[in-house]
């Protein structure tokens, strides 16, 4: 599952080939949701409060992406790099936290380390 976004400790992800309503992922530890990109509501799982209130709070900021990436998913187009960077630069400046990992396959040659590009 491609990673969106990476940020104290919460890690943003979604599926390619996912149901509707359009949603992402969260994690946090032991703790999963998934949530509507639309409304923002939680449709299943939980997150602590805090980690929920910042899981939000960066939706909030970046759901016209979000949403492009749902479509292209929908629509089996593979998102392409400069897309995943934009977000992952939006998300590094919002929360000022390092940004290591890559979308998967990395197999693909996408990575999204700021420091290096392979």
């Amino acid at each position: 599952m491609p990673e969106i976004c990476r940020f104290y400790g919460l890690v943003m992800t979604m599926y390619w080939n996912d149901h509707n309503p359009p949603h992402f992922h969260a994690r946090y530890g032991e703790w999963t949701a998934e949530i509507d990109i639309q409304t923002l509501a939680l449709l299943q799982g939980s997150l602590p409060p805090r980690a929920m209130a910042m899981t939000i709070e960066w939706a909030l900021k970046h759901q016209e992406e979000l949403r492009t990436q749902w479509e292209r998913a929908r629509h089996q187009q593979l998102a392409i790099h400069r897309t995943f960077v934009i977000v992952a630069v939006v998300c590094m400046q919002f929360h000022r936290s390092p940004i290591a990992r890559s979308p998967e396959p990395r197999a693909s040659g996408w990575n999204l380390k700021m420091d290096s590009w392979e």
